[in-house]
């Protein structure tokens, strides 16, 4: 009696390791997709025609959003190198780069000077940038100093004429957030084509409008004010996606958002939506790995 209660005993103990050993072995798992899916850079490389306007040349475009003041860890030579080898025409920022409340910038900084002046770059703000300014506003001017200095032009609700290609780039500051600051509530932060026309002027009916517009869920008025192409952050890919259904939820606290990453077509206008390269509130991408975007206009 007593050795069989015994060999129960042993069994109890022998099944429990077994279950420790599924335990640590699932969870180094779960940690290695965490770790992947956060750190690991992946590049996406799309190719449009715009076929109402005449493009003078082939245009390339790296697009690059939200680092979040992420210091990257391995993934800034990945990403350095990974331009250095695509040679762009131009290198697009749509905001989010710094986050609101903490950090020096210092990435941002970093990773601008290893492509030493070799491309243009332009910088769109997004609603970090414009929540810094409010909640650290010496830091603000100093990181948009600093900025400055290093070359790069920002495109605050401004835009620069790339004659070249018959190309302008619009920088449209975020305006819904701009909005909510006002109104407390960005469910009431609505606008029209009309307040990016007050802010940025009218769409180019000639001229191949590319607007740098941080939040992807307004394209319809993007495409209502006259863009051709529209480069967007923000979502972060919905930091959690899911096969056929795409990203979970928006820093906007809305699930599934209708644009969470990638290519969109409508009426003949484009928007890409990048998942971005840092992590902002949420801390967090699980298959969802960070993004180099290559756009080439064709």
């Amino acid at each position: 009696m007593i050795l069989a209660n015994l060999e129960g005993v042993l069994t109890l103990l022998d099944m429990m390791k077994n279950k420790r050993k599924y335990f640590v072995f699932f969870l180094l798992i779960f940690v290695t997709v965490i770790f992947i899916s956060t750190k690991w850079i992946s590049v996406s490389e799309v190719s449009i025609s715009i076929s109402e306007k005449e493009l003078n040349r082939p245009f390339k475009i790296i697009h690059v959003t939200d680092l979040h003041n992420d210091q990257l860890f391995l993934n800034q030579n990945v990403l350095t190198d990974r331009i250095m080898i695509e040679n762009p025409d131009v290198i697009l920022i749509t905001g989010d780069m710094i986050s609101s409340s903490k950090g020096d910038g210092q990435a941002v900084f970093d990773w601008i000077e290893s492509l030493d002046e070799k491309f243009p770059i332009y910088y769109s703000l997004g609603n970090h940038e414009l929540y810094a300014s409010i909640i650290r506003p010496s830091f603000y001017q100093s990181y948009m100093a600093k900025i400055n200095d290093l070359g790069v032009t920002i495109l605050d609700n401004q835009s620069a004429l790339i004659d070249d290609y018959n190309i302008k780039l619009i920088g449209l500051s975020d305006i819904p957030y701009r909005l909510k600051i006002v109104n407390d509530s960005l469910e009431s932060a609505k606008f029209s084509d009309s307040d990016i026309a007050a802010s940025v002027g009218k769409a180019e009916l000639k001229t191949i409008n590319i607007l740098l517009a941080h939040d992807p869920t307004y394209f319809e008025q993007y495409k209502n004010w006259g863009a051709d192409l529209v480069l967007s952050g923000h979502i972060h890919g919905g930091a959690v996606r899911l096969p056929f259904i795409g990203g979970i939820i928006s820093p906007n606290e809305k699930l599934f958002p209708k644009y969470d990453a990638g290519l969109y077509t409508e009426e003949q206008h484009f928007l890409y939506v990048s998942r971005g390269i840092g992590t902002s509130v949420e801390r967090i991408r699980i298959f969802n790995r960070p993004e180099l975007v290559i756009i080439n206009i064709q």
